[in-house]
């Protein structure tokens, strides 16, 4: 056995393990900030995948909103107007489940956006048949009502 009887030996050694120590902390660091920084890309990834649901999910409720401007409409132009905002509507949806679908990495989010476009798809092609009956109810109103006198 080693006796450390001399103050050199013994302050060599609290040195080296206070070294030891020293690099221990560091690695420890260098771990906890990789999985900090892991977990804060995921957080961010999340929040870029919700923000884009919220404002495919507001494309919707305007699309909505269109939907009851061509039932409501009274004009050809409206009912033509209010198509043309679907229409935009619909991209801008697209693109905002797109941008999800681009970040999204589990499989489930992926598959539940992926079924969000196709709705999409499918509520648009619905409202489009609305606005071509919306037009054949304004075609058959104005044959009733007759030209007007002018």
């Amino acid at each position: 056995m080693i006796k450390l009887n001399r103050i050199g030996d013994k302050l060599g050694l609290a040195g080296a393990v206070g070294m030891l120590l020293a690099i221990g902390m560091a690695a420890n660091q260098m771990i906890a900030e990789s999985s900090v920084t892991g977990a804060t890309d995921r957080a961010n990834r999340s929040q870029r995948v919700a923000d884009a649901a919220l404002a495919a999910h507001l494309d919707l409720r305007k699309m909505q909103l269109t939907a009851r401007d061509i039932r409501l409409a009274r004009t050809f132009a409206e009912v033509e107007k209010s198509t043309a905002d679907l229409q935009r509507l619909k991209a801008a949806g697209m693109k905002a489940v797109d941008d999800a679908l681009a970040t999204a990495e589990r499989p489930e989010v992926r598959e539940h956006l992926q079924n969000t476009r196709s709705l999409l798809d499918r509520y648009t092609a619905g409202v489009e048949e609305l606005a071509k009956a919306q037009n054949t109810l304004l075609v058959q109103t104005n044959k009733r009502i007759g030209p007007t006198p002018g």
